[in-house]
């Protein structure tokens, strides 16, 4: 391999258009620099001014694919040379990779040079071939503009792809751990927005579907994408075609969950669907293999198909799959992550007998909930929660679960991918000719929103792991309320386990005839031990839902009582009539005003580091509201519109506050209704309240200048009130 070096008549080049098997793939091109200071900066500089993206070594597409701006402390790369036009992305390592604070740059290098990295490790002969061959690709993309002639039109765009440095060193140590690991394991990615995170899904994806062992022996049988955007689909679709040159190898499920049963046994690489789809896989099945009419066949039919439906499900727990998720949260540690697992996961050994017990149906049950030898996890986010770092993450340094690779909130807003406080969403990503954007927050003050933040700025990490113990604690305080009693719960599992063969259409009711004692004995309770029971038996079902996952769990009780809760707490009354409010048909528009009338950056980089909480105290809080008196409301007002009120004006709103606490309809609405929508229920009330408000003052001031009498009765007693108040105030002050 040989290094073209071009000096000064770099534009009037001319190699051949054909190429030979000595064509060269690599340049230099050494710039004309006086001094250290600011090389990367003059690079750029000549990139834009110097370089004639018409010259065959520059054109789009046909030779030099990447373009490297480098100094002894920085890189920086693009793909299209556009003149004034053309945009330079970061191609940094990071201040410190690895460590909870890592910003912009790079560190030091055993060569010397800052960006000794580029060279040992990025353009090396194997990691740049590996890089042309299964990173490289062409984005399309359309977006629709005004045509200057009424009208709009769409404009096509190509964006040839070079993985970041952060997407390419994820990927790969994501892909050398997979093969040395196998498959059982589970991964947690903390990438920021703006990091590029549909690209590194799409690459993961492709070479895990390809990922062989030492041996020469396939890691994966199938890859699967959970994800709810469909630019996941397309983009990993259009990518892994330009890198594969094969259709079909990424199969979108679009339709149902057979299409889902079919792609998981019929040799597709990637599937891409949603979570939400696999708890009807095994129902799918059943209906697929009886041409839609399972439940008009005979017993002897049913057993048949549902024979053929386990063999189906027996292939499927017989592969070893990859199970990428688009944006890890709170529903990959709920009922509908242990269906998925439940589907895919080997399990264990054990005869599909009629007479198995229930001690083994529970076991059956259980057992899903846990690690699968079978199933790794690639879980991406951007904002781990406690509950996302304990079930993905590996022990760190601390001893307790962190990512397995990060790109941090501060990487991204001082490479300049988003903008800082903004909000962690769409709206902070940067984009040439994109206006910078501002949040306006009516709710939250800035202590809030910079504590709900500031755990993600950095690589986040855990302050306590859950105690299983709570688990105990709160089924030992639930079972002295006597609520349930454990006849009743041992009863309903009967019928809840049972094999999905042997369920009849009658289970539902016999199932509601056990939970139905333990709701008349709810409301035998007094309101503050419902309210306990209630969120008591609310945060068992959440987090034995959430530790069976993260550790071996062998105690059928447990799970008995988990899904007794979980059918129980729907049927628990709170004790307030329902009242459903659609104000979204009744209310319109009038008029709005947009006005900034302050802005308070909030500096994410200052204070101590904030830790995330797994859980660690369930059952037992209660939210409040602060109560804000009038008297503030005044304030807040003055502040923010430039008004002048006073206290006296705060009688107004005390008039309106306890006409609307005795109107019967605000009454019902506030009885029936949280605050939320009881807020927009009673909008209108207060409107039309104001007004009548306005015409009462009005009759009662003309009535006082008229009439005499009425004058003299009314001046007789506030003249006295006047002056008592103003003596109290003396002696006060």
């Amino acid at each position: 391999m040989k290094r073209l070096k071009y000096v000064s008549s770099i534009n009037d080049e001319t190699l051949s258009e054909s190429t030979t098997p000595s064509f060269e793939f690599k340049y230099v091109d050494i710039g004309n620099v006086d001094s250290i200071k600011g090389i990367i900066q003059h690079a750029i500089r000549q990139y834009k001014k110097d370089r004639d993206p018409r010259a065959p070594l520059f054109r789009f597409k046909k030779r030099a694919l990447v373009h490297f701006a480098v100094d002894p402390d920085q890189v920086h790369m693009t793909t299209r040379l556009q003149k004034e036009k053309t945009v330079f992305l970061p191609f940094n390592r990071g201040s410190y990779p690895g460590e909870i604070k890592c910003g912009k740059g790079n560190p030091p290098h055993p060569s010397g040079y800052r960006t000794g990295y580029l060279w040992e490790e990025v353009l090396s002969r194997d990691s740049f071939l590996d890089i042309l061959a299964g990173f490289m690709f062409i984005e399309h993309s359309e977006r629709k503009v005004d045509d200057s002639k009424g009208g709009r039109k769409t404009i096509k765009r190509e964006t040839l792809i070079f993985p970041r440095y952060h997407q390419l060193d994820s990927v790969r140590k994501l892909v050398d751990t997979s093969r040395q690991e196998g498959a059982g394991n589970n991964y947690l990615i903390q990438h920021s927005a703006g990091s590029g995170k549909t690209n590194s899904i799409s690459w993961l994806g492709h070479h895990l579907a390809s990922l062989h062992d030492e041996n020469d022996r396939k890691i994966y049988d199938c890859v699967v994408v959970i994800s709810d955007r469909q630019v996941i689909d397309r983009q990993l679709q259009d990518a892994i075609y330009q890198i594969d040159h094969a259709q079909g190898v990424v199969r979108p499920i679009d339709e149902d969950s057979k299409q889902l049963a079919n792609a998981l046994i019929d040799g597709t690489k990637i599937v891409v669907t949603t979570l939400q789809k696999f708890p009807f896989v095994l129902r799918a099945l059943l209906m697929n293999l009886s041409e839609g009419k399972f439940e008009s066949l005979s017993p002897e039919e049913q057993k048949q198909v549902q024979e053929e439906a386990d063999s189906y499900r027996a292939k499927i727990a017989d592969r070893q799959y990859a199970v990428i998720v688009d944006e890890a949260h709170s529903s990959q540690t709920g009922e509908t992550a242990r269906e998925l697992k439940e589907i895919l996961g080997a399990g264990m050994d054990h005869d599909e007998e009629d007479d198995i017990d229930l001690e083994n149906r529970l076991n059956l049950i259980m057992e899903p909930r846990g690690r699968q030898k079978n199933l790794s996890f690639y879980a991406f986010t951007a904002t781990p929660k406690g509950k996302s770092l304990e079930l993905f993450g590996r022990p760190g340094t601390s001893g307790k679960p962190e990512a397995f690779h990060t790109y941090s909130m501060r990487q991204a807003i001082e490479e300049g991918f988003i903008k800082d406080v903004q909000t962690l969403s769409r709206l902070n990503r940067t984009y040439p000719g994109k206006d910078h954007p501002f949040v306006l927050d009516f709710v939250n003050d800035r202590e809030d929103i910079y504590a709900s933040f500031k755990p993600y700025f950095d690589a986040t990490s855990l302050q306590e792991v859950s105690d299983p113990q709570q688990l105990e604690e709160i089924k030992h305080e639930m079972d002295q309320m006597q609520v349930y009693h454990w006849s009743e719960v041992d009863a309903f599992a009967e019928i809840f386990y049972k094999l999905a063969a042997k369920h009849q259409r009658q289970d539902h009711a016999r199932m509601e005839q056990q939970l139905q004692p333990a709701v008349d004995r709810f409301k035998g309770l007094e309101e503050d031990q419902r309210q306990l029971f209630r969120d008591k038996l609310r945060g068992y079902v959440n987090i034995y839902s959430f530790l069976s996952q993260i550790m071996p769990w062998n105690d059928p009780d447990h799970e008995k009582l988990y899904s007794f809760g979980r059918f129980l707490l729907p049927h628990l009354p709170t004790g307030r009539e329902v009242h459903i409010i659609s104000p979204e048909d009744d209310v319109a528009l009038r008029y709005y005003r947009l006005e900034r009338v302050a802005s308070d950056p909030i500096n994410l980089d200052e204070g101590e580091d904030v830790q995330v909480k797994s859980p660690t105290d369930v059952g037992s809080g209660k939210a409040t509201d602060k109560e804000a008196p009038l008297s503030s409301i005044i304030e807040v007002l003055n502040e923010r519109f430039g008004t002048d009120f006073t206290e006296e004006d705060r009688l107004f709103f005390e008039q309106i506050k306890e006409h609307a606490s005795q109107d019967e309809q605000v009454i019902h609405t506030a009885k029936a209704n949280p605050l939320d929508k009881f807020e927009l229920g009673i909008k209108d009330m207060l409107e039309s309240m104001m007004i009548q408000r306005m015409s009462k003052n009005d009759e009662i001031v003309t009535r006082y200048m008229d009439d005499k009498e009425f004058q003299q009765v009314v001046f007789s007693h506030m003249v006295k009130d006047i002056f008592e108040k103003v003596l109290e105030r003396e002696m006060e002050e």
